[in-house]
């Protein structure tokens, strides 16, 4: 993946939004023992690492962390954007810089790229009706988002030839 969809922009301003991402990577991983860039069989040498003993977070871990039987597509999505260099795990500026949008400093033109991201499983720069579809099936899975949703995943199976028509 490439272009100009391959890495969100660096946080604007505010420190204070960066040093919470900060904070949260560091309550993440204190009780994790992570590999560093040195250890991690997939680190490209000097691929955004500025620190070789500084800890990544591989996706397996991410996954133990984040991922339970209905949100699993989500998960991997979301570990894909924040690895903006494809090494199979992320680092505390990744994180930072991944997450910057979704917090209140991020720009509005910054969490609509987020998400479009989450949304493009296949990186093609557009959101086919099969990867909506996909999303839909998922939110629908969710017990907290199934209490909102007007339709339920058998709905949403039946309604699946309209959107090929």
């Amino acid at each position: 993946m490439g272009g100009r969809w391959s890495r969100l922009s660096a946080p604007s301003k505010p420190a204070a939004q960066q040093a919470d991402l900060r904070k949260l990577w560091q309550l993440l991983t204190r009780e994790l023992t992570l590999p560093s860039h040195a250890e991690f069989a997939g680190a490209t040498p000097g691929a955004g690492a500025s620190d070789p003993d500084e800890p990544l977070l591989p996706w397996a871990v991410f996954q133990d962390l984040f991922s339970d039987e209905w949100n699993g597509p989500i998960v991997k999505r979301v570990f894909d954007v924040l690895d903006y260099t494809r090494r199979g795990a992320i680092t505390a500026d990744e994180f930072v810089v991944g997450l910057h949008p979704l917090t209140p400093a991020g720009r509005i033109s910054d969490r609509l790229r987020f998400v479009f991201r989450c949304l493009d499983l296949d990186d093609s720069q557009s959101i086919s009706r099969e990867e909506l579809l996909v999303w839909l099936r998922v939110c629908a899975s969710s017990d907290a988002v199934r209490e909102q949703m007007p339709f339920t995943p058998e709905q949403l199976e039946q309604a699946r030839p309209i959107w090929h028509a």
